[in-house]
């Protein structure tokens, strides 16, 4: 899964633009707070993905198979 289309973000943003949207996204799909019933699965993809953007070396790993997932 890429992380970045997750966030709706360019490759390029900066880590305030990553919490920035997952400040969002998790309010948005927050089980207490979303009425979809699918709420959960979602905030759990979200806390996913800002758990690997936020650290350096995960993000990088990810990046890495985003592009060998590309040249499939």
């Amino acid at each position: 899964m890429d992380y970045y289309q997750l966030f709706d973000i360019p490759r390029s943003a900066s880590s305030e633009e990553i919490e920035d949207r997952y400040h969002y996204f998790a309010k948005k799909y927050h089980p207490d707070r979303a009425k979809s019933p699918d709420a959960h699965e979602k905030f759990i993809k979200i806390k996913e993905a800002y758990e690997t953007l936020k650290d350096p070396q995960k993000k990088e790993r990810h990046m890495i198979c985003l592009c060998l997932q590309r040249k499939r």
